[in-house]
C-alpha cells in the first residue's frame, strides 16, 4: 500500500504513477507482471493498494524480494521530489546539497528503530 499524508490529494494519474514506480523499483515492471491498483479516498488519507503477481507470466520466474523495504523507501523519496509531496523520514532522506535536493541513506535510521525480529514486529502490528 502506498499512502499519502493527510491533506495531500494526488489525482488518479499521479497515484497510479506511484504504483508503477513502486513495481519498477521492485523489479516487477507493470508491463511484465500482472497487477491491480485500487485507489481509496475513503479514509483520512488517500492510499493506493497494490497487488502484483511476483511470477512473470512470460518467463515463469519469480522476483526475489530481497531488501524490498529499502528499494521502496528510496522510490518514495524520488516520488516525493518528482510530484512535490512532503518528505517522510525513513531509511532514505531528502537533504539539500549545494542548493539541490538529494536522496541519501540515513545511517542513523536503523539505530532509532527498536531492534526486534521482523516476525515479532509483524505480529504486534496485527494485534
Amino acid at each position: 500500500m502506498i499512502s499519502w499524508r493527510d491533506g495531500e490529494q494526488p489525482d488518479s494519474n499521479r497515484a497510479f504513477e506511484a504504483g508503477r514506480a513502486a513495481l519498477d523499483a521492485l523489479g516487477m515492471s507493470p508491463e511484465g507482471h500482472q497487477h491491480v491498483f485500487a485507489l481509496h479516498r475513503d479514509t483520512g488519507n488517500v492510499h493506493l493498494h497494490v497487488a502484483v503477481n511476483r511470477v512473470s507470466p512470460e518467463t515463469g520466474r519469480a522476483v526475489y524480494q530481497g531488501l524490498s523495504y529499502l528499494k521502496l523507501d528510496r522510490c518514495m523519496r524520488e516520488l516525493e521530489l518528482r510530484q512535490g509531496w512532503q518528505h517522510e523520514r525513513g531509511p532514505y532522506v531528502v537533504v539539500e546539497r549545494d542548493g539541490q535536493p538529494v536522496i541519501e541513506r540515513d545511517r542513523s535510521y536503523r539505530k532509532k528503530r527498536e531492534s526486534r525480529p521482523a516476525r515479532a514486529r509483524d505480529m504486534e502490528a496485527e494485534a
